[in-house]
């Protein structure tokens, strides 16, 4: 009975007293993101961590100068562009590369000076490592902000509508005294509201096919332009529907015009047939803000030059 019971309570009571172990343990706390950026030589040289001395640092500055300050501007914009695991290992690779340098100018001091050819050769290939891990890193957190911020303003717009739709017949009772909206203004608000909703889902759609095979400029994506793309769909497609509904474009026909002017047969499809209608031609005018792209995305050229040629990128055939 005795080991019957030991075999039964066994798997409940270790792990319960495994947590109780892990309880009782100081929790280790992941460093925090500082706000002020850290220099590379405040890490390298600072600290019971240091990988080099002071003076290794100086002389590695000497030696090799354009590699060094490749790799201390890289170590300021991981600090600026990366968060989390990426952020450390990007740091972790620029200070290896820094403690590398100093052992080959050390082992090649023996015979003579060092050998600045050496040591500038591997700050060098260790720069291009570092630089590219940065970019694969912040382009890819920066797409995936991106699409976030999209995805967010999306629900955002269709709330917003909702919401609008709701409000607008109490606010006008309320402002006007008017018993609701009457046959014209409801249809128009509801038409505004479909081509909106289709505007924003064009927008989306336009930027999701343009970032597919282009590179982002992660300096500049936020979730505000992301915000900011989708009400570029809503102008779009409230031009549309002003040019339509005035009378200026007459290349469509309104098909809530029979709804207006009265209750035709077959009203119930017209009311479907006209809110697909509106929503689909709002979409199509939101997809044209791919017109202004380059807002956001850099161009071939651009992406060609580096983009920006005060760091510029280190593939220089990006694929």
């Amino acid at each position: 009975m005795g080991a019957a019971r030991v075999a039964l309570v066994a798997p409940i009571v270790t792990p319960l007293r495994r947590w109780r172990q892990s309880r009782r343990q100081p929790r280790q706390r992941r460093p925090r993101r500082s706000a002020v950026p850290v220099s590379l030589r405040a890490t390298a040289t600072v600290g019971p961590d240091a990988l080099v001395t002071l003076d290794q640092y100086a002389e590695l500055w000497v030696l090799a100068s354009t590699p060094m300050n490749r790799l201390e501007q890289t170590y300021l914009r991981a600090q600026r562009f990366l968060t989390g695991p990426d952020r450390y290992l990007c740091q972790a690779l620029i200070t290896s590369a820094v403690d590398a340098g100093a052992d080959v100018a050390r082992t090649t001091r023996a015979d003579g000076d060092p050998d600045i050819a050496a040591v500038e050769q591997l700050l060098d290939a260790r720069a291009v490592d570092a630089e590219e891990f940065l970019e694969r890193r912040a382009e890819r957190d920066a797409r995936r902000r991106y699409t976030l911020g999209l995805l967010m303003g999306v629900l955002s717009t269709l709330v917003l509508l909702t919401v609008v739709g709701r409000l607008t017949e109490p606010v006008v009772e309320s402002l006007t005294g008017a018993n609701g909206l009457d046959r014209a203004e409801y249809w128009s608000l509801r038409d505004t509201l479909a081509c909106l909703g289709g505007g924003a889902l064009g927008a989306v759609l336009s930027v999701l096919l343009a970032m597919r095979n282009r590179r982002m400029d992660y300096e500049t994506v936020t979730r505000g332009a992301a915000a900011f793309r989708i009400v570029l769909g809503w102008l779009f497609a409230a031009a549309l529907l002003f040019l339509i509904k005035g009378g200026t474009l007459t290349l469509f026909e309104d098909p809530t015009g029979p709804l207006i002017a009265g209750s035709p047969p077959g009203a119930e499809a017209i009311e479907v047939r006209s809110f697909f209608f509106w929503a689909g031609l709002g979409f199509i005018a939101g997809f044209n803000e791919r017109w202004v792209r380059n807002l956001i995305i850099r161009t071939d050229s651009s992406a060609e030059e580096g983009g920006n040629a005060k760091f510029p990128h280190p593939r220089q055939n990006p694929e």
